[in-house]
Formats: C-alpha cells, structure tokens, sequence
C-alpha cells in the first residue's frame, strides 16, 4: 500500500532532510504540504508534486492522508501532534519531542488509545556510523560498553535556529537530544546523577554557554558534555568497551575503531595515530564525499522508510513516544539539576 503523506513546515530540515527520504522511500507518497509562508509551501509542494497550503492545518488534515511529518519548532509540537492525532493521522516529529516531558506522555497516551504510531525523529540512531558501532557492540567484537560520552562543540557561526532562545535551556534543549538518545541507546536507561551549567563571555566578549551532566545507565554511565560558542562545531559520541574504543564522528557520519593495546610502548601509541588517521581518510572518502556532496542523510532515509513500513503495518517504529518522552525528562533533570 502507499502511504500518503502530509508535511507541516516546508524549512530546511524538512526540504533538506525529510522531503528527500520520503520522496526515496519506496512506498511513500508526499500528497500536501502546509508552511504559513507561501512562497515556501509552494517550492516544496511544487518539488515533490503535491497540494500546498498556508492558511490553516485544518486544511491539510482534511486531505486524504494517512500520516503527518511535523517539521516546525519545538514549541508547536504538542498542539500539532494532538490536532494531528485526532484527525487520526500517524506522527513523525523533529526532536526535540515537546517542550515539556508531561506534554509527551499525554501524546503517548493519546496515541495508544486512537491505535496510531507516534515517532521522534532521532535520526542518529540510523547512522552509518552509529550502525556499524552496534553492530561491534551486539556481535561481541567490541565487548560490552562501560561507559559512553557525549561531546558537543557549536559555534554561533553555524546555522542556527531563529527560535533556540524561547526553549528551556537555550540551544542545549534543540541539540542534546542527539547525544542522549544516542547514549541511551548504547548504555540503556539513562539517570541523572549531577549537573552543572554556566554562562559567560569570553575575554574577547563572545558569549559562551556550558553544560556538564553525569549520568548512570543501566549497563554503564555516561557523561554529557556541551559548550556552545566553541571556535568550531563538533559533535561526537566516545563508547569505551570492553575491548576496544569507539568514536562516532556524527557530522562526518565515520566511525573510529582503535583496539585494545598490548603494552601501550611506542608501537602501540603509533599504532593508534595511524590507524586513527587511515580511518579518518577511508571515511571521508566513502561517507565525507557523500556528505560534501549533499547526498548525507544522517540516518533520516533509513528512520522515515522504517517509519512509513510501521504505519504500513510491516514494522515496529524506529522510536516511539515514549522514548521522546524519556529524552525530554532527561533535559529536565538536567537542567533542575544545574540550578
């Protein structure tokens, strides 16, 4: 069957990321798309051969949809995902979730009891490189996690969102989910032990804001570390296993195995740099072209084409509600936890 979809908000994330892996999902079809701006709702609709609108998202849910992509600010979320529930349409959302974690499981509830999929988009979790870390994980090559952190450098040079300032927390609420759902992911449910947040210029008078949380999970513990008005933006996710390191680099989409050392002489600490470095290169040839090309998805093909198969019925969600939910509780304790 195909599954006609509707998209709310016709920004960058949604052209640049889920236009494009719902037009290349094979049993998905892009029939309406609403932005409040017309020129924009136009552009998508025209790309992707569907209806535009832009005066109401009543408009749009009174077409013959199955499903809703809501690709708008955080802030609107939960007013959109109940409107769209009980319309009776299935959910994919951007992250974060809602703005409030009660906000979440009121959504989970009323999916579970309309019978309709809810998903966040935690798109990471279907990254080349998260994948193949999985795969070393869950196969024994790496042995078991012991721990795993969560590095995130932004700089106010990157395209940044208009509406970042309104959310708790600044842009740590738009962009820790990344690093905790992918933390969760690797470690199980994750607690928060401690955290600390500050807020200042630098000497030269840029802003700088920091955030350091400790978690514990339930197969390892976790830290969580963010500095907003770094030089660069680096995002990366460290697993420390049993028998080898791994390095998610998730803005290249590479991952970087070094196992375990003999006797850490100078053969071993050479043998790290090279094979640090031969890695670093094989990946930006095979994943970094793709990404310098715009052809990186970051996990968005595999999480929208697993999600159209569960609307379907031929799979599970590639998230649920709930995980959202658990993301956004996290954030919270976090920031409680700062003050």
């Amino acid at each position: 069957m195909t599954v006609n979809v509707g998209v709310i908000g016709a920004g960058w994330v949604a052209t640049d990321r889920h236009l494009p892996a719902l037009k290349k999902a094979k049993n998905a079809n892009v029939t309406a798309v609403f932005d409040r701006s017309p020129d924009r709702a136009n552009v998508a609709a025209r790309k992707y051969g569907a209806t535009a609108f832009h005066s109401s998202v009543d408009e749009l849910l009174a077409q013959p949809i199955d499903t809703v992509v809501i690709c708008t600010p955080p802030q609107s979320h939960f007013e959109l995902i109940t409107q769209c529930l009980s319309a009776g349409k299935h959910v994919l959302v951007e992250k974060p979730f809602t703005v409030i974690a009660a906000d979440g499981e009121k959504v989970a509830a009323q999916a579970r009891e309309a019978g309709l999929t809810v998903s966040p988009s935690h798109n990471f979790l279907y990254a080349n490189s998260t994948r193949r870390a999985r795969e070393m994980v869950e196969s024994g090559r790496a042995g078991a996690v012991i721990s795993a952190s969560g590095v995130q450098l932004s700089s106010w040079s990157r395209r940044l969102p208009t509406w970042y300032e309104d959310l708790p927390g600044g842009l740590f609420f738009d962009e820790a989910p990344h690093l905790l759902y992918l933390m969760r992911d690797f470690v199980g449910e994750l607690d928060v032990v401690s955290a600390w947040r500050d807020q200042r210029n630098s000497p030269s008078g840029q802003p700088v804001e920091r955030t350091e949380a400790q978690l514990v999970g339930e197969r390892g513990d976790a830290t969580l570390s963010m500095t907003t008005g770094a030089p660069l933006s680096e995002w990366y996710v460290g697993l420390i296993c049993e028998k080898k390191i791994l390095i998610i680099d998730l803005f290249r989409d590479i991952l970087i195995d070094l196992p375990a050392e003999t006797a850490h002489n100078r053969r071993d600490v050479v043998g790290v740099s090279l094979r640090t470095t031969l890695q670093h290169w094989g990946g930006t040839i095979s994943s970094g072209l793709r990404v310098l090309g715009g052809k990186g998805d970051y996990g968005h093909g595999r999480l929208v084409s697993q999600f159209i198969d569960a609307v379907d019925g031929d799979a599970s969600p590639p998230t649920t509600a709930e995980d959202g939910t658990r993301v956004v509780q996290l954030m919270e304790s976090i920031l409680a936890k700062a003050e």
